[in-house]
């Protein structure tokens, strides 16, 4: 599959060594150059069909093909719109983001299976099992994300990233929020535009608001 950045600042990170528990560093969830002319924010929940289907639509190739040149600035927020599934996938990657590795648990759980919940141990998609497999594929501390999911701790997060969600009008997911820097590299809020779901944000949307991928010419 593609290889997406990453930002990770080890393979296999240990509390106290690597990174420091209970800490969310503020880049943790944005990946590309500060000076890229545009910049994409994504709202997704990953108790979503339609935000499984948009990493590959649409994520992806902007991973794979602007942001990898400097040419788009993402940054991907988890929210908790749906159901207890939600909150607990949003918060496996927040325990991720910890260990500075949001990008690789972001990936593995767009990827999980989405059945109704009754097919599911304990009635949730997102259970224990499931969780410690994906840490296990990411190479988390296991310990440190325990205890971390156990906590609770960044719930306050979700929950605010959900209600910024809700205040700039997305309510269907994924969402994606794109702009631009101006001359000085602030946000041109007069070019701001929200994309709800994979069928507004097509692949010629994106070219016409981005500009062509690939390398600069």
């Amino acid at each position: 599959g593609i290889h997406h950045p990453t930002r990770a600042v080890h393979e296999r990170p240990r509390e106290g060594e690597h990174f420091e528990a209970g800490v969310l560093h503020t880049e943790g969830r944005a990946l590309g150059e500060h000076w890229s002319p545009y910049y994409v924010v994504e709202f997704t929940d990953f108790f979503c069909q339609h935000c499984q289907d948009a990493h590959h639509k649409i994520s992806g190739p902007l991973l794979k093909e602007w942001v990898k040149y400097g040419k788009v600035r993402f940054e991907s927020h988890p929210v908790a719109f749906l159901d207890d599934d939600s909150l607990r996938a949003a918060h496996a990657a927040m325990c991720a983001q910890e260990q500075h590795k949001y990008w690789e648990v972001r990936e593995l759980l767009l990827q999980v299976p989405l059945h109704w919940r009754e097919e599911h141990k304990n009635g949730s998609v997102f259970n224990a099992p499931t969780l410690r497999r994906l840490a296990i594929l990411a190479g988390l501390d296991l310990t440190s994300f325990a205890r971390c999911f156990q906590s609770g701790r960044h719930a306050v997060e979700i929950h605010r990233v959900s209600k910024l969600a809700r205040q700039m009008r997305v309510y269907a997911m994924p969402s994606f929020l794109i702009g631009r820097h101006d001359n000085k590299h602030k946000y041109d809020k007069r070019y701001e535009r929200v994309f709800e779901g994979t069928e507004k944000l097509s692949r010629e949307k994106m070219e016409e608001l981005l500009g062509p991928p690939g390398p600069w010419e």
